[in-house]
């Protein structure tokens, strides 16, 4: 799938949507820079290996959708959707990146709370524990730090 797509596309099917531990390895280690740091939900990550570990915990019926792409020379921006195959997705959010040399140093994830509070299929327990929420008093205290 690497072909024609940019580091965060990349990152999206080949990183966060790949299951396979080894597999995911080899596109982090062509994607991330050796110090990378990964923020999601108030934690944050660093370097590949604990990067890997981190994703180990994806949801074999869920997966992603790209919706919008913007990218400049040193920081870029992915919008995406996650939820079950074939039905309106359980999560929206965005990524957003800095970019060292052409891989990504950084990269924060934020997850949309009108999409989260509006979704029409349960967010499950698991779901929240795959963005990185792990329980609903959690994923309230996101909500409520998000802007109105």
């Amino acid at each position: 799938m690497s072909g024609t797509l940019g580091p965060l596309e990349r990152n999206l099917f080949e990183v966060s949507g790949q299951p396979d531990s080894a597999r995911r390895a080899v596109a982090i280690a062509e994607i991330y820079t050796v110090n990378c740091t990964f923020f999601e939900a108030g934690e944050r990550i660093v370097g590949r290996e604990a990067l890997n570990v981190k994703i180990q915990r994806k949801l074999p019926d869920l997966c992603f959708a790209r919706k919008d792409l913007l990218k400049r020379t040193t920081i870029g921006r992915l919008q995406w959707h996650l939820g079950p195959a074939g039905v309106p997705p359980v999560v929206t959010g965005m990524d957003v990146a800095i970019f060292e040399h052409g891989r990504i140093r950084a990269l924060y994830t934020f997850l949309d709370k009108r999409a989260i509070e509006s979704a029409q299929a349960p967010v499950t327990t698991a779901t929240l524990r795959f963005v990185g929420l792990r329980t609903p008093e959690r994923l309230e205290k996101y909500l409520a730090w998000l802007p109105k």
